[in-house]
């Protein structure tokens, strides 16, 4: 039995950003019982130059639609990245999941012996 890249990526990001929802749903009620101003804990760093949960949580996001979405040839959806609140980045790894899910394997057949583009501001990657 072969594994396919559909079986690779789209449960594995799934459970990554399901286990990632389940840690910000504790970060909530940590806020709560013990009286934290929710924003404190979504703008903490783990180290000085890294960027803050709710950046992590945005990234975390974005790799897996965007990942998925290049490997099946389509456009990733695009969000507003302005998510403030636990509630917020919950209904955005919510929303990334389903887009995720709403890939059929089908979508990823050959993905394994095509480039694959990177762009970014300054320049385009191509991956082979």
């Amino acid at each position: 039995m072969s594994l396919s890249i559909y079986d690779v990526c789209v449960p594995t990001f799934t459970r990554a950003l399901g286990a990632l929802a389940a840690v910000l749903e504790k970060g909530r009620i940590h806020a709560e019982n013990e009286k934290i101003d929710p924003s404190v804990l979504l703008g903490m760093r783990l180290y000085p130059d890294m960027l803050s949960l709710t950046h992590q949580v945005r990234i975390a996001s974005d790799n897996a639609k965007g990942c998925v979405a290049r490997l099946a040839q389509i456009e990733a959806p695009k969000y507003a990245d302005d998510e403030s609140t636990f509630a917020e980045l919950h209904q955005r790894l919510e929303n990334t999941i389903a887009c995720l899910k709403g890939v059929q394997p089908r979508q990823l057949e050959g993905s394994d012996s095509r480039p694959v583009e990177l762009k970014s501001p300054q320049r385009t990657f191509s991956i082979k």
